[in-house]
């Protein structure tokens, strides 16, 4: 893979000469298997089959293949896809978790990965039901998203989603190391997982076991030297298990929505949150501007100290009283007497839950 990255592709292996080989890295056994290769026509008939279904291939010399993804140890030769690979050029988050999330895993992956879309950022998953399909359609709902897939591309898996996996092959993107007709196998979605990480500066761990794929994920985005962030649960909570260890061996919490935009403080902007009906509450404080909604994407249930709601907003603290004062005054903000102000929405959505 190295080798084929070094001369600008696969294809160049098999026209470079034997130095050429050499210096990219190939052994002398390797050079000479180049030279025997016969498998030019069962190559070329499978690439016919992958442009009649609707897949495209992209190597790691082309320019479509994901930067970012060549550069972890073990980058996949080749990748299969539906859709726009641009997609995943892009600077890209990935949100990952519970197969089976409480509300508030279901909430929290949806609060994430719609303001990562709205403020510009793909958000990656891996279309596996509960908080991979809670982010998709999230991130669906107001920007870009993409799934990575366990098997061939010509294969939906699970099958409930496959309206989900249509939506994103049509409008984003879907991707796969796996050739069409291989079956998503159980050992192919911790290998898949390197990729979902792979794309992203960041992996967000929604819910998860201590013994899980979510956690799997967490292992390999430190491999790859990408950020983990992980959303606090209850000690009580058997899904908050994987985030709330991740937490004390030193990932970043996820304390509200908006945290997870930090490595992408270059590159995304959460005043932009306004174009989006997200979170709870941030429609009635458009009316206000987008300060007021970026100030609403900051408040979850639990509720954000006055001095922090100042420190994330770049704004005076005379203009953040005011808006406060105008958001509580049109019942979308609680003000408590410790000092922090919460969602009046999501504090209500959480008494009824």
């Amino acid at each position: 893979m190295r080798a084929a990255a070094r001369l600008d592709g696969a294809g160049a292996l098999f026209g470079a000469a034997e130095p050429e080989l050499r210096n990219a890295g190939l052994t002398a056994s390797d050079v000479s298997g180049l030279g025997a290769y016969r498998g030019w026509r069962k190559l070329s008939r499978h690439v016919s089959r992958c442009e009649e279904a609707g897949i495209g291939v992209t190597g790691m010399g082309d320019d479509s293949y994901p930067g970012l993804l060549r550069c972890i140890p073990d980058p996949p030769f080749a990748l299969y896809f539906r859709g726009n690979m641009e997609v995943v050029s892009r600077p890209c988050i990935s949100i990952v978790g519970a197969r089976r999330p409480t509300p508030y895993g279901l909430w929290a992956a949806a609060e994430i990965g719609g303001l990562a879309a709205v403020s510009g950022l793909t958000v990656v998953s891996g279309l596996a039901l509960g908080t991979d399909s809670e982010a998709h359609r999230s991130a669906l709902s107001c920007g870009s998203s993409a799934a990575v897939m366990a098997g061939g591309l010509d294969r939906v898996y699970p099958w409930r989603n496959r309206s989900l996996f249509a939506e994103i092959a049509d409008r984003h993107c879907v991707i796969s190391e796996y050739p069409p007709g291989v079956p998503p196998l159980a050992h192919h979605f911790p290998v898949r997982n390197r990729i979902i990480t792979g794309l992203s500066r960041v992996t967000v761990i929604v819910q998860a076991s201590l013994r899980s794929g979510s956690m799997v994920s967490a292992r390999l985005a430190l491999e790859q030297g990408r950020e983990v962030y992980a959303v606090p649960g209850s000690i009580d909570c058997h899904a908050s298990e994987g985030p709330n260890r991740l937490i004390h061996d030193g990932a970043t919490p996820v304390t509200v929505p908006a945290d997870v935009l930090y490595e992408y403080r270059d590159l995304a902007d959460p005043s932009a949150f306004a174009s989006c009906g997200r979170p709870a509450g941030a429609v009635g404080a458009e009316r206000h501007g987008a300060d007021a909604v970026s100030i609403v994407s900051m408040l979850g249930a639990d509720g954000v100290h006055l001095d922090r709601v100042i420190e994330r907003s770049g704004l005076d603290g005379a203009r953040v009283m005011e808006l406060l004062t105008a958001l509580e005054l049109d019942g979308l903000v609680q003000r408590r007497a410790d000092g922090t102000y919460a969602s009046a929405t999501l504090t209500t959505r959480n008494e009824k839950d």
